[in-house]
This record gives structure tokens, sequence and C-alpha cells, in this order.
């Protein structure tokens, strides 16, 4: 169960991600796609079930979060990520600002990303073991 769990989780951060990039892409270029039902809807439901799985995952897991420092780091980024992405999105007042939130939010993924395979807050920084 697990391991099907893992892959709904990684398939749906491919699909957030992937859709966090278009909405930041038309927002930069103030596209009126940004405002269709779809573009403000499918983050939700996507979102939603991605963040259903992490947390299946770490139930079934047993995983002490308060006491795993690269879950910490994990959940840290993913707040990062959100904060940064409504700059991106929304509430940038110039394309600048929404561009240049855009690729931060980007990075802070990645890094979440590399926490998750490392195991290790300093993510991408950690080297791999075994």
């Amino acid at each position: 169960m697990y391991a099907y769990l893992k892959l709904l989780h990684v398939t749906l951060a491919i699909v957030s991600v992937s859709g966090f990039m278009r909405r930041a892409w038309w927002s930069v270029n103030e596209s009126p796609l940004l405002k269709t039902r779809f573009a403000r809807t499918a983050p939700h439901v996507v979102d939603t079930f991605f963040l259903l799985a992490g947390i299946a995952m770490i139930w079934i897991a047993s995983l002490p979060v308060l006491s795993t420092p690269w879950l910490l780091a994990k959940f840290a980024g993913l707040v990062v990520y959100v904060l940064v992405g409504t700059v991106a999105i929304k509430r940038g007042k110039t394309r600048e600002i929404r561009l240049m939130a855009s690729i931060l939010a980007v990075g802070v993924f990645a890094w979440v990303v590399g926490i998750s395979i490392r195991k290790s807050p300093l993510s991408w920084l950690t080297p791999m073991v075994g």
C-alpha cells in the first residue's frame, strides 16, 4: 500500500508543480486563462490529494513528525512554497515581482523534493547514501 501511495504522491507532485508553472506563466503574461474556473479549481483538487497521500504515507510508516527533522523541513518548505506561490500567481503587483516569485517558488519546490529524496533538511546539499 505504501508503494502505491508514494507513486500517487510523486505523480501528484509532478502534476502540481507543472500546473503551478503553467499558471505562473499565465500570471506573468497576464493571460485571461488564469481566470478560468478550471485554472482556479483544479490546483486545489490536485493539491488536496497530494497532501492526503503524503499524510497517509506518514501514518502508514508511523513516522513521528515532530521528531523527524526532514519532515519538519518538508512542511516548512511547503508553507514557503505556498506563500511565495500566491505572490507569483495573484499577489505580485508587477510582472517582474510575479516572475521572481515564480522562479523562487519552483526553487523552493525543488528544495523540498531534495529533502524528500535525501531525507535531510539540507536537501540536495546532503550526499546520497547507499
